[in-house]
């Protein structure tokens, strides 16, 4: 079920199709590789913690660490002592975990993997601006990433872009009061369709929410520049998220 944070929470139905492909592309995007070890704080319910998490995980037969419940100071000595080169949480999570007092004098040096604006970065040593995936956009109906780059590219990159239609995706940005098609550099709606978008809604008519080429309207605004790489500007519906 989608989060309903600006509608009624829907029922999302995926074909078994979308979950694998985004855990393959997933490992890619974040490369991932065989001797990495992930500490996770993420839910398995969600989409991201099946794929990013999870899924990603296993494509590449890394080793994965999980708590049943989350503790700042135990994360730090399961960081520690499984030796943890990756780590996904919250931000909350982050900064509970670099304010701890504990945190200081824990080796946190394996870690090569998080978000650089992360408040535990400087805590795990991290000096440069080299790993990151906040350059992706997506959602629930497209089972996490519909646009991304890898996780490498460079910090400007990332900072501006939230990447590329991933294969067998196609992105488009229309009029959000007529649909209409508009050009490169145009901010409106962001319309999707693809390869992991969601066989439907529960118990919702397709007419209802797709428009006759197929197309999601997002309800997120954005452009695409002329090198194709999508950027998001926000929701056009009302929102508050915290957390």
């Amino acid at each position: 079920y989608t989060s309903g944070t600006t509608a009624l929470p829907k029922g999302v139905l995926h074909s078994q199709r979308a979950p694998v492909i985004q855990s393959w592309r997933f490992a890619e995007l974040m490369e991932l590789r065989a001797d990495d070890v992930v500490l996770t704080a993420q839910p398995f319910f969600w989409t991201a913690g099946i794929c990013m998490s999870l899924g990603a995980s296993l494509a590449v037969g890394a080793k994965i660490v999980l708590e049943e419940t989350f503790d700042a100071g135990r994360a730090l000595e399961t960081i520690e002592r499984e030796k943890v080169t990756t780590v996904h949480a919250w931000p909350h999570q982050e900064k509970s975990m670099a304010e701890h007092p504990t945190a200081a004098t824990r080796d946190l040096s394996s870690v090569l993997h998080i978000e650089f604006s992360s408040p535990l970065a400087p805590v795990v040593g991290l000096k440069e601006d080299e790993w990151g995936t906040y350059g992706a956009y997506g959602m629930s109906e497209t089972f996490t990433s519909v646009a991304a780059i890898t996780a490498s590219s460079p910090a400007k990159l990332r900072a501006r872009t939230h990447g590329r239609a991933l294969p067998g995706n196609s992105i488009r940005i229309v009029d959000p009061t007529d649909g209409t098609e508009l050009a490169r550099g145009e901010e409106g709606e962001i319309a999707v369709k693809g390869l992991t978008f969601m066989r439907g809604y529960y118990k919702v008519e397709p007419e209802l929410y797709l428009d006759q080429d197929g197309y999601f309207d997002t309800q997120d605004g954005g452009f695409l520049g002329d090198d194709e790489y999508l950027v998001w500007k926000g929701r056009l519906s009302g929102l508050i998220k915290t957390g």
